[in-house]
């Protein structure tokens, strides 16, 4: 699969959130909004169960699609680790790696757009992924070392900021701002050929920070990627 369709569950929510009569709702409250305050007030308007309907389908969409559970590429990365006083350098690869539980994503504190004149609307939007599981075959190379196993674990409570601009006249979607503002609590375990203390705790917690590192890249690194694949698929016209 390819990773790339990971952050799809994201986007998804958001470019689906005002598709239902998306038009006819702004337009009546920027009516509202220039009678009531004057043509440069905007108002913020509540979208929480618009947001947490969509949610609902989208855990369907999630497990029919092959977005749950995911397939993760193969990882090779380099470090360090100093048992004493000599610093090792090492090698560890991660290969058949999953990612699942996407369909725990939720909504997280209230949703909003902001009505205002014009036909670009901001709406702003916190998810948070209460629980994603992994699993990882690890191989490592350091201190004449070759330790191998598996890795399961998972990671809790990942939270992403979004703002999007919603362009009523064309019915177009441009993500203006993300931040993973929280990356979560990691909890991991390794079997197979396991080290013995005090080597074993430096090397988990180096495998941890490498795994949480990827874990949160995968979420992060490619919500700016399939932006314009969504909008594509949504709006094919729009963008030729």
């Amino acid at each position: 699969m390819n990773i790339l369709k990971l952050p799809v569950f994201l986007i998804i929510v958001l470019l689906n959130i005002f598709q239902s009569n998306a038009i006819e709702i702004l337009d009546n409250k920027n009516e509202t909004a220039s009678k009531r305050f004057g043509p440069q007030t905007r108002v913020d308007m509540n979208i929480n169960n618009r947001v947490d309907a969509k949610l609902v389908a989208l855990r369907t969409v999630l497990l029919q699609n092959g977005y749950d559970p995911l397939d993760i590429p193969d990882i090779e990365q380099s470090f360090e680790i100093r048992p004493i006083l000599i610093t090792y350098h090492g090698k560890l690869k991660l290969k058949k790696g999953w990612l699942q539980d996407m369909r725990t994503i939720t909504r997280l504190g209230d949703a909003y757009v902001k009505i205002g004149i014009g036909q670009k609307q901001l709406a702003r939007l916190s998810l948070v992924i209460p629980n994603l599981e992994f699993g990882f075959d690890y191989s490592a190379k350091f201190m004449h070392l070759g330790p191998t196993g598996s890795i399961i674990g998972n990671v809790k409570d990942i939270q992403i900021y979004l703002e999007l601009y919603y362009y009523v006249i064309q019915d177009y979607y441009q993500l203006v701002y993300s931040d993973l503002y929280d990356i979560g609590v990691i909890d991991l375990k390794l079997s197979g050929n396991i080290l013995t203390d005090p080597i074993a705790n430096l090397f988990i917690g180096i495998v941890t920070n490498i795994v949480h590192e990827t874990v949160v890249s995968v979420v992060n690194s490619t919500i700016y990627n399939v932006i314009d694949d969504i909008n594509e698929i949504l709006h094919p016209k729009l963008l030729h």
